[in-house]
């Protein structure tokens, strides 16, 4: 058949493949035409009024350990659970959510689901919401079966919340299983006619996920979010630099730990702007050199990697971003940090700056050199 009719064939059949074409594939191609515009996705997550997860899609939140992704999935099951929950503002239209957990202790499963049941003042059991702590099941294979049995016993579940995908693979750098990851949790979405929310880990001092399966499923998702803190105040948001809401706006909300409440409870944005001021003038009364070491021992260490050499302004902070991460591992060296050091050390005479004719450039004070 000439590639013109069957074109023609496609669009006289409405999407549907020729006859005579592999019937292995029928239906899964969709071939768009003015008469079979899909009916909008139906938003099962919004947040403060904010679609955040549609029908048969997925999505994922990055955060640091202890920072409280696993909060989030707790107030997302109590919404699911009650609609009296007091979730931070996320609002759900679930009828019934599975979510897996492969890495904590039956006794910090069980904790979970008891903040779960209290968020949504719940008393009795609630049906709407599969708790499961499958740390237990080491093997990938098997982990991966119990969630495809529970899904096929339970036609009703239409959320799976998978409490980090990273136990899903053996090697978070691994592309072929970042990749077959992908496409299992793809085929989840199509088969069970359910949406999926994933947590992942990012990298040290970072909000990109780890590895390959950081990238894939980055890539794959229809939402991006992560957990960022000032002091104890939380915001959830997926305005940062790996964040996207593909189909609405930008969402954000807050959360902060309460010691009475022994649980996570929403704050305000007002809370967060005044907690990163206090932790920014903080900083700025501490000169960043009292994070390392005595000034004069420091300054020849630092001799020792620049030498007589001139060095332009970028080159010198990644100099001493080199020299502090290898020689000082765990403290501060972010570009703030070091931009505030080299004004001190100027200011103090122990770096020189000279003005060039395009670009300032700056060397070690002599008497560092002896």
């Amino acid at each position: 058949m000439e590639k013109n009719t069957l074109t023609e064939a496609f669009l006289k059949s409405g999407g549907k493949l020729p006859e005579k074409q592999n019937n292995a594939l029928e239906g899964l191609i969709f071939i768009p035409t003015w008469d079979n515009e899909p009916p909008p996705l139906k938003p099962v997550i919004h947040i403060n009024g904010i679609p955040l997860l549609t029908y048969q899609n997925l999505s994922v939140l990055i955060a640091q350990p202890g920072f409280g992704k696993s909060s989030i999935c707790e107030a997302i099951l109590s919404k699911v659970a009650s609609k009296d929950a007091d979730a931070f503002g996320i609002d759900v239209d679930i009828k019934k959510a599975l979510y897996i957990d492969c890495e904590r202790t039956n006794l910090d499963v069980h904790s979970s689901w008891k903040r779960m049941m209290r968020r949504g003042k719940l008393i009795n059991e609630t049906d709407r919401v599969v708790f499961m702590g499958m740390r237990m099941i080491a093997r990938l294979d098997q982990r991966k079966k119990a969630i495809e049995k529970v899904l096929n016993d339970d036609k009703e579940i239409d959320l799976l919340i998978i409490d980090g995908a990273g136990d899903l693979v053996m090697d978070t750098n691994s592309l072929m299983e970042a990749n077959e990851l992908k496409v299992w949790l793809r085929e989840l979405t199509s088969k069970h006619a359910l949406s999926i929310l994933t947590t992942l880990h990012p990298n040290p001092g970072d909000n990109k996920p780890r590895g390959h399966i950081g990238s894939e499923l980055l890539r794959e998702a229809e939402s991006i979010l992560a957990v960022e803190k000032h002091g104890e105040i939380r915001k959830l948001t997926t305005e940062f630099k790996h964040g996207k809401n593909r189909n609405a706006g930008a969402v954000e909300t807050y959360f902060k730990f309460c010691d009475n409440e022994g649980m996570m409870i929403r704050a305000t944005e007002d809370e967060y702007i005044a907690q990163g001021k206090d932790e920014y003038q903080g900083k700025k009364k501490m000169p960043p050199m009292v994070y390392f070491a005595e000034l004069s021992p420091l300054m020849h260490a630092l001799s020792n990697v620049m030498g007589k050499d001139a060095y332009q302004y970028g080159e010198l902070i990644k100099r001493m971003k080199e020299y502090i991460k290898e020689a000082h591992p765990g403290c501060s060296n972010g570009d703030n940090v070091i931009k505030a050091w080299i004004s001190k050390l100027v200011d103090e005479g122990h770096l020189i700056k000279k003005d060039g004719a395009r670009h300032s450039v700056y060397t070690m004070a002599q008497t560092l050199l002896i």
